[in-house]
């Protein structure tokens, strides 16, 4: 095909590949996990390489996924599922005493005004309550103090965190991952 085509192609063997569900039905092709026949994982389109994922979160689905990388097959799977859940239930359980700074959620701003309350619009406004100007397409950075408020803080100044908002955060890193088991 290469010759035919002049496309360099690229082929990656598997020892096995996730599709995880996606809420609205089954999974997508850009989103997948699988370890290689050399023992890397390959990772795509889960919480782990999204740039607006916390660093805490991401951290975690990091670990999650060198741990299932140990797994070559179905009963390797089940040998390590409970040193999986071990890796979910630290993070769950250190969430309170985790770095507030690592819980930042990096966007960028697609607007300034926004027709209802949301974290963006909420972000966007505390940034502006503290004299940064800002402008579509700049890149922000905020802690969710407060989810049923939609109260947040600017990255730079967040003291404080909404704890129940970014442990459904890490529920979710691990039902992208924990699907496999």
């Amino acid at each position: 095909m290469e010759r035919e085509t002049g496309i360099l192609i690229e082929v990656d063997s598997y020892d096995g590949i996730v599709f995880p569900h996606m809420a609205d039905g089954p999974g997508a092709y850009n989103r997948y996990f699988g370890r290689q026949v050399t023992g890397k994982m390959k990772i795509r389109g889960v919480m782990a390489r999204k740039g607006d994922t916390p660093e805490y979160v991401r951290r975690m689905q990091k670990e999650l996924f060198e741990v299932l990388g140990e797994a070559r097959c179905r009963e390797e799977l089940r040998r390590i599922e409970p040193k999986a859940r071990g890796v979910a239930r630290r993070y769950m359980e250190e969430l309170g005493d985790a770095d507030v700074q690592e819980l930042a959620i990096h966007r960028r701003v697609g607007r300034l005004n926004y027709s209802r309350r949301c974290a963006e619009a909420s972000a966007v406004q505390a940034h502006v309550k503290q004299g940064i100007s800002l402008a579509p397409g700049m890149e922000i950075g905020y802690v969710v103090k407060d989810a049923k408020k939609w109260e947040v803080d600017p990255e730079r100044t967040a003291a404080e965190f909404d704890a129940g908002y970014y442990g459904k955060l890490l529920e979710k890193a691990w039902e992208e991952v924990g699907f496999v088991f």
